[in-house]
């Protein structure tokens, strides 16, 4: 039925959501992400955004910062974070790391050590 289809799918979405949440440091992509969910990337796309609030890019980068944050607490120097939280180059990280928080890697790490 229609239910159980849904439960099955809202199963299979919750699942990629602690996949991401363990692996974001892995180049995730929509297609392979929609192919572990059994479903078409639409439907996906759809489900993910109903379930989280977030689409799937958006939520994976929102993994990727928090982690980031926590590095920059911990000291880490900027320039070394980008690829431990999953990104191939320095300015797809600025880019979302001020999209999402609002401020800079450099703003942040003032503020917080």
């Amino acid at each position: 039925t229609l239910t159980e289809y849904f439960d099955n799918s809202k199963q299979f979405v919750l699942h990629c959501v602690e996949y991401i949440e363990n692996n974001f440091t892995e180049q995730i992509t929509l297609n392979e992400i929609s192919k572990r969910s059994a479903m078409s990337k639409n439907s996906f796309c759809e489900l993910f955004y109903k379930l989280t609030g977030h689409s799937f890019n958006n939520y994976l980068n929102m993994c990727r910062i928090k982690k980031a944050t926590e590095y920059i607490k911990d000291g880490y120097k900027i320039a070394a974070i980008y690829g431990l939280c999953g990104y191939n180059d320095f300015s797809t990280f600025y880019r979302n790391f001020k999209k999402i928080m609002g401020i800079s890697p450099k703003e942040f790490q003032k503020i917080n050590l």
